[in-house]
C-alpha cells in the first residue's frame, strides 16, 4: 500500500516537490513566528530575571519599563529597611532616552546603579571596563553592533558627552537596549538630584513577597511594589498584546496555506489516476483500502514536507541571528509537536476531497 502511494506520488516529481514547498513554507512560519514570540518574550526580561531582587518598588501607576516613568524620594529607603521582612533595599534609576546619533534618532534606556553594590547593573561585561567610571557609560553589545559603536567612543546624550567605557551582554529589550552608568552620573543626567526610579527589595522570607509587597503599599503612600514575577509578567505583557492577534491570524493562514497545497495536488493526483483506481476497484480493492492510499499519500506529502520546514527554519535561526540581533528565536519541543499535529490534521482533511472522488469510481470505466 505504503508503495503504490509512493509511486503515485514520484509519478510527478515536480507536483510533489511543489506539495512538499507549500507544506514547508507552512511549517517554516509558524515555527519561526513562534519562536520569535518565545524569543522576544524571554528576552524583555532577561535583565529583570537576573536582577537579585524579590520586590520592586515604583511610583503608583508604573508597571513596566516600557511606557512608565517612576519618581521615588531617596529617603524612602529607610522607610522601606524598616518593614518586617525587608533585608536590604537597592535604590536604582531607570529612564528612557532619545539622543542624536549621526543622521538618526536612536533610544536608550539608561539605568543608574550603585557601582559599590553592582545591584541592577549589567548582566556581564564582555569588552572593556566592568563598572563605568565617571562621565563614561557601559552599552549593550546590541547597540553596539547596530550602531557601529566601539569601546572609547563618545555619545552625546542630554548635552553630555559620555564616553563608552564597556560593552555588555544581557541588555537588550528587542525595542530598545539598556545602558548602564554610576547612580550619581544618572543622577545628573536627568537633573534629578534626591530621586530614584526604583527601589531593588531582598527579603527575609522571599515566600511571603506578596504579603510584604502588600505591607508596603499600605505603609507608603503613592507606591507600587510589584513581585519580581509580576514585574516580569508586566513587562511582557506589551509583547503579547502585539504578538499575540497577529501570530493568531498568521499561523491559521499558515495552515490554510499547507491545506489547500497539499489538497490540491493530492486531488490532481487522484483524478489523473482514476483509471488506475477502477482497475483496483475491478480486482477487488475496496474503497477502504483506496482511501487508505490517498490518506498515505496525503501524509507522506505532510511529513516530509514539516522534515525540509523544520530543517529551514533552524538554518535560518543558525544564521540570522549572528546577524540580525532583533531575530531572537526560542523553539521548544511542545511547539514543534503542536506543529507536527497541525500537519497531520491538515493531511487528513486534505485527503477528504480525493476520498470522495475515489468513491464514485465505478470499476466499469476501465472497460469502456
Amino acid at each position: 500500500m505504503v508503495s503504490i502511494a509512493w509511486r503515485n506520488l514520484f509519478h510527478n516529481k515536480i507536483r510533489f516537490l511543489i506539495s512538499i514547498s507549500g507544506v514547508a513554507f507552512s511549517v517554516f512560519l509558524i515555527l519561526i513566528l513562534l519562536g520569535l514570540f518565545r524569543g522576544w518574550n524571554e528576552k524583555v526580561v532577561e535583565y529583570i530575571t537576573n536582577t537579585n531582587t524579590d520586590i520592586w518598588v515604583l511610583q503608583e501607576g508604573g508597571d513596566d519599563f516600557f511606557n512608565s516613568i517612576s519618581m521615588l524620594p531617596l529617603t524612602l529607603k529607610e522607610e522601606i529597611e524598616s518593614i518586617e521582612n525587608v533585608e536590604a533595599v537597592y535604590p536604582l534609576i531607570g529612564r528612557q532616552t532619545s539622543f542624536e546619533l549621526g543622521e538618526d534618532t536612536v533610544r536608550m534606556y539608561i539605568v543608574g546603579y550603585d557601582s559599590e553594590t553592582r545591584v541592577g547593573g549589567p548582566i556581564k561585561v564582555i569588552e572593556g571596563k566592568d563598572i563605568p567610571g565617571e562621565g563614561e557609560i557601559i552599552i549593550d553589545k546590541v547597540f553596539a553592533k547596530t550602531k557601529g559603536i566601539v569601546v572609547g567612543d563618545t555619545l552625546r546624550i542630554l548635552d553630555r558627552d559620555l564616553k563608552v567605557s564597556g560593552i555588555g551582554q544581557g541588555g537588550d529589550l528587542v525595542f530598545v537596549q539598556f545602558a548602564f552608568m554610576e547612580q550619581k552620573e544618572a543622577e545628573d543626567l536627568f537633573k534629578i538630584p534626591g530621586f530614584v526610579s526604583f527601589y531593588l527589595t531582598m527579603l527575609k522570607n522571599d515566600a511571603a513577597a506578596l504579603a510584604t509587597s502588600e505591607e508596603i503599599e499600605r505603609r507608603l503612600e503613592g507606591v507600587s511594589a510589584i513581585t519580581q514575577d509580576d514585574y516580569k509578567k508586566s513587562n511582557q505583557q506589551e509583547i503579547n498584546d502585539i504578538f499575540i492577534p497577529i501570530l493568531t491570524v498568521l499561523v491559521f493562514i499558515g495552515f490554510l496555506v499547507g491545506l489547500t497545497v497539499v489538497g490540491l495536488m493530492t486531488y490532481t493526483s487522484t483524478i489523473e489516476k482514476s483509471k488506475e483506481y477502477g482497475i483496483l476497484k475491478a480486482i477487488g480493492a475496496s474503497n477502504t483500502y483506496l482511501y487508505k492510499v490517498i490518506i498515505q499519500q496525503s501524509f507522506i506529502t505532510g511529513l516530509v514536507g514539516f522534515v525540509v520546514g523544520m530543517s529551514l527554519t533552524f538554518l535560518t535561526k543558525l544564521f540570522l541571528e549572528d546577524y540580525v540581533p532583533q531575530f531572537v528565536t526560542k523553539i521548544i519541543i511542545q511547539d514543534v509537536a503542536l506543529i507536527l499535529i497541525l500537519i497531520l490534521v491538515m493531511s487528513i482533511f486534505a485527503a477528504f476531497v480525493p476520498i470522495r472522488r475515489i468513491a464514485h469510481i465505478e470499476p466499469a470505466i476501465v472497460f469502456k
